[in-house]
């Protein structure tokens, strides 16, 4: 695949490797590296947990967050992955999401942070990715964010047991004149690129070693 480009992103397979649930971060986030300004948060969104696994916008299952703000307001959304895609070897994540309204007042995505944990001491830390979105606000659209580890530290982080627990997103509703009304982002079509410790840029998973049930049973790895 192309790094980036929508139109070999879209012909890439949806591996739905995990569910997504989002939750509200009150009081906001502050990244441990890459942009480190502060992600704020004044209020909190409304949700259609549905999935960022859905292969488009107008499937049923699909994330959804909204609010009804006749002003500008601030907030934080996670996107929690399942522990079942905590692996170690990804290079790259990219997803699209859709703005449904351009008026005043209306709900766009701001920043990003991808959010690392680390099970042996039990803390987590965020990566900012670069400058933030402002130039979408008020547009509505189609749009892709494509993030490659191999250019930040995350790269190293999960050589030393960092894995991506989720993504945090900065939302903000514009201010200036305006009524209120509900507006909405959708994010669908997540991809978790893998490979991140080869220059190879085709995706790939090591599959495990099949064992018989009776040797499974005797010698659980978990």
């Amino acid at each position: 695949f192309v790094d980036g480009d929508l139109a070999n992103h879209k012909n890439q397979e949806v591996v739905k490797l995990a569910d997504t649930v989002l939750e509200n971060k009150a009081g906001g986030h502050t990244p441990y590296a890459g942009n480190t300004t502060p992600m704020k948060d004044d209020c909190d969104l409304q949700f259609v947990q549905g999935n960022m696994f859905t292969k488009d916008a107008t499937q049923s299952d699909v994330c959804e967050v909204s609010i009804n703000a006749g002003s500008e307001h601030y907030s934080c959304a996670e996107v929690k992955l399942n522990p079942s895609a905590w692996l170690n070897n990804y290079k790259a994540v990219a997803f699209e999401y859709y703005q449904n309204s351009s008026r005043n007042n209306s709900i766009f995505l701001r920043r990003v942070s991808s959010i690392w944990y680390h099970a042996g001491n039990n803390q987590w830390r965020g990566y900012g990715w670069p400058g933030d979105y402002e130039s979408r606000k008020e547009t509505a659209g189609y749009f892709q964010l494509y993030h490659d580890f191999r250019n930040t530290a995350e790269i190293n982080w999960q050589t030393m047991d960092w894995r991506l627990n989720s993504l945090m997103f900065e939302f903000r509703t514009t201010s200036g004149v305006g009524s209120s009304f509900v507006s909405t982002v959708r994010f669908f079509s997540l991809k978790l690129y893998t490979g991140a410790h080869t220059n190879s840029s085709t995706p790939r998973f090591l599959i495990p070693r099949f064992r018989n049930f009776r040797d499974a049973l005797a010698t659980p790895t978990w």
